[in-house]
């Protein structure tokens, strides 16, 4: 019994961290030239993210 508690509630964990994210597919203008790029939608600030980003050396 409580492996299968354990189980579903590892399964319930993921799947709502799976649907917390909002990555797509778009496209991006560099050197006006439309190029594919992976764009994500945030519930926070704009400096917030930047922030955590140039943090974690992304940008």
């Amino acid at each position: 019994m409580k492996k299968y508690l354990l189980t579903l509630a590892t399964t319930c964990l993921f799947t709502l961290n799976a649907l917390a994210q909002n990555a797509k597919v778009n496209t991006a203008e560099l050197n006006k030239v439309s190029r594919p790029c992976v764009s994500a939608d945030y519930g926070m600030s704009y400096e917030i993210i930047e922030g955590a980003f140039k943090r974690n050396s992304l940008i």
